[in-house]
């Protein structure tokens, strides 16, 4: 995935650095993750302080717009960006379905029962 633009900007009042980016995403998709770590790469830095805020693109077109805030450490991340915007930056834990996890409550607790019922006999 190559960069139509790559413009960074200091912003010391609010302590991070706020990178716009173009990305030519014809023939591919990404998430917000994938495009913070590509942002990393080019800009040589940790990609767990690249923040993703906006990415958005218009129809017919084959470029994505993105803004993304870097910050020195996670603190201070926390500090300035709203609950819901660091939510979305954390990676997505793969889950066991939800129908799995309720069938193996019932057995386990089956289980639990049954040598209590033998050790009151």
């Amino acid at each position: 995935m190559n960069f139509i633009k790559f413009e960074k900007r200091q912003n010391p009042l609010l302590e991070r650095t706020e990178i716009s980016v173009i990305f030519d995403a014809e023939n591919s998709s990404f998430n917000r993750r994938e495009a913070a770590t590509l942002i990393a790469k080019e800009a040589k830095i940790n990609p767990d302080t690249v923040y993703s805020i906006k990415l958005s693109h218009s129809a017919g077109s084959h470029s994505v717009s993105g803004l993304f805030y870097v910050y020195k450490d996670q603190d201070t991340a926390k500090a300035y960006l709203p609950k819901f915007i660091l939510n979305r930056n954390i990676p997505k834990v793969e889950e066991a379905p939800a129908e799995e996890a309720k069938a193996e409550a019932p057995a386990e607790e089956a289980k639990a029962e049954a040598p209590a019922e033998e050790a009151k006999e």
